[in-house]
């Protein structure tokens, strides 16, 4: 065949002739290997889906690959959990900070580059795709956004801070906001207007934000009752053993009531229950047997914290039976420690105004701990059994505040301001009322349009299970909007019997704007990257 035969193509490319169908075949083969990424290349143009796939799954490793590698290597480094969620921040905002400093230098007349172009350049040099259509340019900048945020904020939670206040919530309001941002900037609209919109889309997440906790918890209050134990033990003032051990009958005495399983069991000469194992209500019998170690001895007010802690930590790790009886075991502790006063406890001299003034203050804030944890526990296990079952959280919450309620022994323990807050959460407000029948008519709705006619006829077309979505739709929307304004009234209980009383307008202002605010300001800064990176 001579050299200059048309067929062959790179002589074609030279030739003024036309090239034959079989070599423009051929060019327009190596045009699109040309434009294909390596990437795309592999997946094959035999399969279109798995092409839009690899470029959609592209974009968004473009855009959070280096932030979530920078928050996660960053939270490496040894430090307290705070200094890690600050380390993480730093490292998930490396390349904007980058970007702006290479700014601020261009402008000073220094040329460095642009950090964020010399990144997407790299992606490129390792085979993945440009992102070139409006999806996958929000999808890079949602990507970019988002990535980063919640481990950092998952880190500032672990450590008390209250800029960790919903981890899932402040990642998406920022992913939001720069997606939003790219979405309007792909429209035509200006940079500058388009991230003033990216940051109002994240006021809409800020109304999810739960509430931010005033007053002292649970756990601090213990910590100044104990400070206050302390003082008065140190002037004298003691449990004498007679009291020690008439306190440990009744505690016996009460988990008999609630019947505690001992019929079977044995004691050895310490007066300690043997073959635990063959009750059925070992944690409490275990519990029992602890505490009959301070038997015919002094108990300090210290002591008296460390029995009911004792009971505390059991009640976490036992079945419901037990827990029943733990409960009624460490009421028992706390009545006589609230009723308790300085002629209660013995002293080598008469008690100082000071000791008995620290205890009756310590009593007074064992008793509000005491309120504030049977609270927790009642919205922990209503949290844990609507994550575990079709009951939602507020029917939960209300059959168990209910329970409480009619318990008077118990209710009677809060103030008249805490068992109005009670009621107001089992009664619920206007709004929780109306979203719960608004998520019930809409399920109704949607059942009834599924079936075709009120449910009295099938729907051969399959039209009626189409248009069923919109209402079942809308019933999780007003289902979830109950569900958090419940969560907000249950909120609100807890600040008062955090505070022991209704809180202050600057401190209900503080409880209901901090966190939405928080979590506006997150989303801000995924505004920010979307005008950034343009």
């Amino acid at each position: 065949m001579p050299p200059n035969d048309e067929r062959f193509v790179l002589d074609s490319l030279e030739s003024p002739e036309i090239p034959r169908v079989d070599d423009r075949f051929a060019l327009d083969q190596i045009e699109k290997a040309i434009e294909l990424s390596p990437l795309e290349q592999f997946v094959g143009e035999e399969n279109p889906l798995m092409r839009e796939v690899a470029r959609k799954g592209s974009s968004i490793l473009r855009g959070g690959a280096v932030p979530m590698l920078g928050a996660r290597t960053a939270m490496m480094l040894p430090g307290t959990p705070l200094q890690k969620a600050i380390y993480g921040t730093v490292g998930g905002l490396g390349l904007p900070l980058a970007e702006l400093g290479a700014i601020g230098l261009q402008k000073l007349g220094y040329d460095v580059g642009s950090p964020y172009e010399a990144i997407q350049k790299f992606y490129t040099d390792m085979g993945l795709p440009e992102s070139q259509t409006d999806i996958e340019k929000d999808l890079e900048m949602f990507s970019a956004s988002f990535a980063g945020i919640k481990p950092t904020a998952q880190m500032f939670k672990k450590a008390g801070s209250g800029l960790g206040v919903s981890p899932s919530l402040q990642a998406t309001a920022s992913g939001t906001g720069g997606l939003t941002t790219q979405e309007l900037i792909n429209q035509g609209v200006d940079p500058t207007t388009a991230s003033l919109l990216g940051v109002g889309t994240s006021l809409g997440f800020g109304l999810f934000a739960p509430r931010k906790s005033v007053g002292t918890s649970a756990f601090e209050k213990r910590l100044e009752s104990g400070q206050l134990y302390d003082f008065a033990e140190k002037a004298g003032l003691r449990l004498g053993s007679g009291k020690t051990n008439t306190l440990l009958n009744n505690i016996v005495s009460e988990a008999k009531a609630l019947d505690i399983d001992v019929g079977t069991l044995s004691k050895n000469k310490s007066g300690m229950y043997t073959n635990v194992t063959n009750s059925l209500t070992p944690t409490a019998v275990l519990a029992i047997n602890k505490l009959n170690l301070y038997r015919n001895k002094p108990l300090s007010l210290k002591q008296l914290e460390n029995m009911r802690r004792t009971v505390s930590g059991a009640i976490a790790k036992a079945n419901a039976n037990d827990q029943r009886i733990l409960i009624g075991i460490r009421d028992k502790i706390d009545d006589f420690v609230e009723n308790a006063d300085a002629s209660t406890f013995i002293s080598g001299k008469k008690p100082t105004t000071e000791a008995t003034d620290a205890l009756r203050n310590a009593r007074n804030l064992w008793r509000q701990a005491s309120k504030v944890d049977s609270i927790n526990e009642i919205f922990r296990s209503a949290d844990l059994r609507s994550a575990t079952s079709q009951a939602d959280f507020e029917q939960i919450l209300k059959s168990k505040l209910v329970t409480l309620a009619n318990n008077k022994k118990q209710f009677n323990k809060f103030s008249q301001v805490e068992r109005d807050a009670i009621e107001d959460v089992i009664k619920g407000g206007s709004f929780t009322k109306f979203m719960k029948k608004t998520e019930n008519l809409m399920k109704d709705s949607s059942s009834a349009i599924a079936s075709g006619g009120l449910g009295l006829t099938l729907d051969p077309t399959g039209i009626g299970a189409g248009a069923a979505i919109v209402p079942r739709l809308l019933s999780g929307v007003a289902g979830e909007a109950a569900d958090i304004s419940t969560r907000s009234s249950a909120a609100n209980l807890e600040n008062i019997l955090r505070l022991g009383r209704r809180p202050t307008l600057l401190e209900a202002a503080e409880s209901r704007l901090i966190n939405p605010a928080l979590i506006t300001a997150i989303g801000a800064s995924g505004a920010g990257k979307g005008l950034l990176y343009q």
